[in-house]
């Protein structure tokens, strides 16, 4: 059975343009940040990264011309270093 023809198949952000998924994702992670009084430089070394991801993922930015696509495991430290569920992060689309 194809993914079209599945009716319980729900579309993964892989399987369509994961843009506005990653602007959302940014929009959480910077509005979480600045809730907390956090610099980029300060959740970068919480959360065990580098400020440019932290600047990256809040922009929705990668190499290239590319939107933000990181890892699960920079989720979880992400969430972990905001005191937030990792899910807190995810977009609802």
């Amino acid at each position: 059975m194809t993914h079209q023809s599945d009716p319980t198949h729900h579309p993964h952000p892989a399987d369509s343009d994961w843009s506005p998924y990653g602007a959302d994702l940014g929009s959480r992670v910077q509005a979480l940040r600045r809730e907390r009084g956090l610099s980029q430089t300060q959740l970068a070394e919480r959360a065990g990264l580098h400020r440019n991801q932290v600047s990256n993922i809040e922009r929705n930015v990668s190499s290239g011309d590319r939107c933000s696509d990181p890892h699960l495991s920079t989720l979880y430290r992400l969430a972990a270093a905001l005191g937030v569920p990792p899910e807190r992060l995810l977009p609802r689309r």
